[in-house]
């Protein structure tokens, strides 16, 4: 999690105006989620991930590492779309797939598997679309993009402050941790859970500690928001080559379509 702000900034693509790029993400993610089409989700997910890999030179072992989370939270999806519980002695007649615990009958329908798959693919092309976002634009920009379409400065530097702490509180976990494991705290049951106990409360003291330093040197510098100004924003080129990707994707996109 630490690397991808990191990733963002020195990634091959972070020259780059960003707002072709979140575009670029928002447009395809739109298209994948209005669609739900096998092979639209198949053709951005490949198209994103080539971007990410290949173009903004992203390691595809991390790449690989990122994809393992949704991964998990998807095949959960799946398993709940796609199995059926019932207490009823007769089931439907589409049920491609029957066992019972107790009086409890489990089944599969082949009408839910198949909406469990396009959950799947779905899912991962949005993924993928998500991962092009964050992994090529630092979220400075990103928040330059939302400021640019009247979104509430509220809402954003919930939004700021909300990802900045994200990022302090695991930098903060892992240093408690690795100071804790050389101490031999997570040996046993009994020491895992007392050492648990203690990395919580250190980490809630450490965040509101933080909270109140960055409020002082905001205050000592006479700054009423978390946002950066927009003079210290650096204008960035387009990139026509982007454009090309753009217009390929939404013609191939429109064929897989028509097809």
């Amino acid at each position: 999690m630490l690397s991808i702000d990191q990733y963002a900034h020195i990634n091959k693509l972070a020259s780059i105006n960003a707002n072709q790029k979140i575009v670029l993400s928002i447009g395809a993610l739109l298209c994948v989620w209005l669609t739900r089409d096998f092979a639209v989700a198949l053709w951005t997910f490949l198209l994103m991930s080539f971007l990410i890999v290949c173009i903004a030179r992203i390691p595809f072992r991390y790449y690989l590492l990122l994809l393992l989370a949704p991964a998990s939270f998807c095949l959960l999806g799946v398993l709940a779309v796609a199995i059926s519980f019932t207490l009823a002695s007769t089931l439907p007649s589409e049920a491609i797939w029957v066992t019972s615990i107790f009086q409890i009958k489990i089944f599969i329908l082949s009408s839910n598997l198949l909406r469990a798959f396009q959950l799947f693919y779905t899912a991962f092309g949005m993924v993928a679309c998500l991962y092009f976002c964050i992994l090529t634009t630092p979220m400075y920009e990103i928040n330059h993009f939302l400021k640019k379409l009247r979104i509430p400065d509220v809402i954003v530097e919930l939004m700021t402050l909300t990802y900045h702490f994200i990022f302090i509180f695991l930098d903060c976990m892992q240093k408690i941790y690795i100071a804790q494991k050389t101490r031999l705290g997570y040996q046993t049951a009994k020491s895992s859970f007392l050492a648990l106990s203690f990395l919580i409360a250190a980490l809630a003291r450490e965040i509101f500690k933080r909270n109140g330093q960055m409020i002082l040197a905001m205050k000592a510098r006479n700054i009423d928001s978390f946002l950066i100004p927009q003079v210290f924003y650096k204008k960035k080129a387009a990139c026509k080559k982007l454009r090309w990707v753009m217009a390929m994707y939404t013609t191939i996109t429109l064929l897989l379509l028509l097809c």
